[in-house]
């Protein structure tokens, strides 16, 4: 054999190489796909919820109550804030 052939072949990736390289690309296919997967999906705290910019009309009817009015203003806001919350639409886990 000459020495051309010989360097020639110690180039070529032998087995092992060629499958983790197989198995590096099938594991960057998975992270890319469940990357994907994440992303469209929204992260929502603990605590905090997911509400429309602007209020839905039943958020909206659900600040309407005559029992307010002897609470404070703090009180009463607290009060309208999770009513509107509590009629806000849910998004589904």
């Amino acid at each position: 054999m000459s020495a051309d052939i010989k360097t020639w072949e110690k180039r070529l990736p032998d087995r092992e190489m060629i499958m983790s390289c197989e198995i590096e690309m099938a594991m960057l296919g998975e992270i890319t796909d469940l990357r994907a997967a994440l992303a469209a999906r929204p992260v929502i705290l603990p605590g905090y919820a997911l509400v429309p910019l602007e209020p839905t009309p039943k958020m909206v009817d659900a600040t309407f109550t005559d029992d307010l009015r002897s609470h404070s203003h703090n009180k009463r806001n607290k009060h309208i804030y999770r009513a509107m919350l509590a009629a806000a639409p849910k998004v589904a886990p």
